[in-house]
């Protein structure tokens, strides 16, 4: 008797129904936890400083430069002249342009299958994943965009108005102005549906360039053609800067290959789920030489949604009914479990006393901070006088000689460094860490971070 309870209970539908639903509210404290726990993250950093510095009057690739697109750079600084320049509220409205995002990635699989508890899931598993990658960053907001799109195309594939698929055209340019790459990924995967299915959508796809043509084309009667000129110029130094010397993250490329590929086996004829692996494909190519968990993990929302209706179709059909549903339930709470060991305890965080510390040690001094550590000046609110405060590179010699003269005129009492930081970057030493080396004296260090104090 009890052995036939035991089964009744994992081969019914409603209980696996209830056990989902206890499981994401879960996730979402989970997720939550991890999102509120404040760290001094140094890819949040270049933003906050690029944002701080356009506070302050500075005019972005004009009297500084970086190798970012200038969305992130205008979010950020819009935030901090209507409120203030807080890293409290620049986190909470990237929180909330998080929790939006995951919104209409619960309506895309909601227009692909209707049901809101797998679409639910799917937009949480994502939000869960996402909790554990830096939130203020032009990484992240890029993807927020791309999600918006995706919401905005998937509903043009149901309804073949023209209205969405010219509303997606002009975020394929948003996208572009907050990360090239992926703007390029995007408007690729789009052109590429539109080759595929030639004869089914060939009336929409002046719709789709019109809407890229009129964005672009506002942004240069806004800006004039100096924001073009600098997205080409950022894009290869952009590269440059972020390969990494380490190996790719293979589980994850080929789980997320394995997806797409079932998926466009099981689901050839659906027009919408061949656009997300399309989607996907793409946007995995887009990040070649990043292959961190983090890019992996942020543009792989397609793929979530792909694996989640794979498993239900699974479930629906298989004949040992819902117990594959309880192990998808147990890889949930292991994601949930992973991401909440990687922040560490969540409720108290070293941040606070560790800027407090260096508050102190930089107190009525010049301060100049390098490489990759500019977040460090905002939170210190000291404004850097530097040309760049992102790595110097051999293609962009430009940067490292107004940072090198600009380095001789201050004459800075203080230089904090984090060399460990960049060693998985193709970083080399150039002759401002040669100065520092020769006229600068280690006097402290705290983790990663050395102090250099001159030598008088």
């Amino acid at each position: 008797m009890l052995k036939h309870d035991y089964k009744s209970f994992f081969n019914s539908k409603e209980n696996l129904k209830n056990t989902l639903t206890i499981l994401l509210l879960f996730i979402a404290s989970i997720t939550l936890l991890n999102f509120f726990y404040r760290t001094i993250n140094f890819d949040e950093g270049v933003i906050l400083n690029g944002a701080w510095k356009m506070y302050n009057g500075q005019i972005l690739y004009r009297d500084f430069f970086e190798y970012v697109a200038p969305g992130s750079y205008y979010l950020v600084w819009a935030i901090f002249k209507i409120f203030s320049p807080l890293y409290f509220y620049a986190h909470i409205f990237s929180l909330i342009f998080m929790a939006v995002a995951c919104y209409f990635l619960y309506l895309s699989f909601l227009l692909i299958k209707k049901n809101r508890l797998l679409a639910a899931a799917s937009a949480l598993i994502w939000f869960l994943l996402m909790s554990i990658v830096p939130l203020i960053n032009h990484n992240t907001y890029s993807v927020l965009i791309v999600i918006t799109f995706l919401f905005l195309f998937l509903k043009f594939i149901d309804t073949k108005k023209n209205l969405y698929v010219f509303l997606a055209g002009i975020v394929t340019v948003f996208v572009i102005y907050f990360l090239q790459t992926r703007g390029l990924a995007v408007f690729l995967a789009t052109i590429g549906f539109f080759i595929i299915f030639y004869n089914s959508y060939k009336r929409h796809i002046l719709s789709y360039l019109a809407g890229i043509f009129l964005t672009a084309v506002i942004a240069w009667f806004i800006w004039g053609d100096y924001i073009y000129r600098n997205l080409q110029k950022i894009s290869g130094t952009y590269q440059e800067m972020n390969t990494y010397l380490l190996n790719r993250d293979k589980l994850i490329d080929i789980f997320v290959i394995l997806i797409c590929f079932f998926a466009y086996k099981q689901y050839a004829k659906n027009h919408k789920i061949v656009f997300l692996i399309i989607l996907q494909i793409s946007l995995l190519l887009s990040i070649l030489n990043l292959p961190d968990y983090c890019h992996l993990v942020s543009i792989s929302f397609s793929a979530i949604i792909l694996f989640i209706i794979l498993v239900r179709d699974y479930l629906e059909t298989s004949n040992r009914k819902y117990w594959w549903g309880y192990g998808f339930c147990l890889l949930l709470m292991a994601l949930s479990f992973m991401t909440f060991h990687s922040k560490g305890f969540p409720f108290y965080s070293g941040a606070n006393k560790f800027l407090g510390e260096l508050k102190e040690l930089s107190a009525n001094k010049k301060v100049y901070i390098r490489p990759f550590n500019a977040g460090l000046y905002f939170e210190l609110q000291k404004e850097s006088p530097y040309y760049s405060d992102g790595l110097e590179i051999e293609r962009n010699q430009e940067v490292l000689e107004r940072n090198y003269q600009m380095f001789l005129e201050q004459k800075p009492d203080l230089v904090i460094t984090n060399y460990a930081s960049v060693r998985k970057l193709n970083y080399k030493y150039n002759k401002i860490d040669d100065y520092i080396a020769d006229n600068y004296k280690q006097t402290k260090q705290f983790g990663s971070l050395i102090f250099w104090e001159i030598i008088n």
